[in-house]
């Protein structure tokens, strides 16, 4: 899967902690894994819509900041022109009722077939890479 665009989203709410799991995520799919194009944004930059993404990942930290975290499940779903498959969604907890588009997200985030979750095989040990704490050098948290 080397050389696919990975579009890496932590909703727009303010933080001062690290999204880690999209860092290791990135590790993962950077320099130091598959070698794929790698960009991290926070909340909704409209400058991601000017590339194909082949897979777009969201996270958030927190269950109680549902409702940016719809708008970025949406504005992900958007940005993939329609095709919620290359959305991937996770998080300790999210709970959303907001949009139809985002259910499907989540709906399509859960029937993951077979062994897989996000993408991974289970028996891949996506939390025992180090962090790239390289996609945050534009954010202070």
């Amino acid at each position: 899967m080397a050389n696919k665009n990975i579009l890496l989203i932590e909703p727009g709410y303010k933080n001062k902690y690290p999204p880690l799991g999209l860092m290791k995520i990135a590790q993962y799919h950077g320099p130091n894994g598959k070698k794929d194009n790698v960009r991290f944004i926070k909340g909704l930059d409209g400058t991601a819509g000017d590339t194909h993404w082949d897979r777009i990942y969201i996270t958030s930290l927190f269950s109680f900041e549902w409702p940016r975290t719809a708008e970025a499940i949406d504005f992900a779903i958007t940005l993939a022109k329609g095709d919620s498959s290359r959305v991937f969604v996770g998080s300790s907890k999210i709970i959303i009722s907001v949009s139809i588009a985002s259910i499907e997200a989540i709906v399509n985030f859960l029937k993951s077939s077979g062994d897989k979750l996000i993408g991974f095989s289970f028996s891949f040990k996506l939390n025992l890479l180090l962090s790239d704490k390289t996609i945050l050098s534009i954010f202070s948290f």
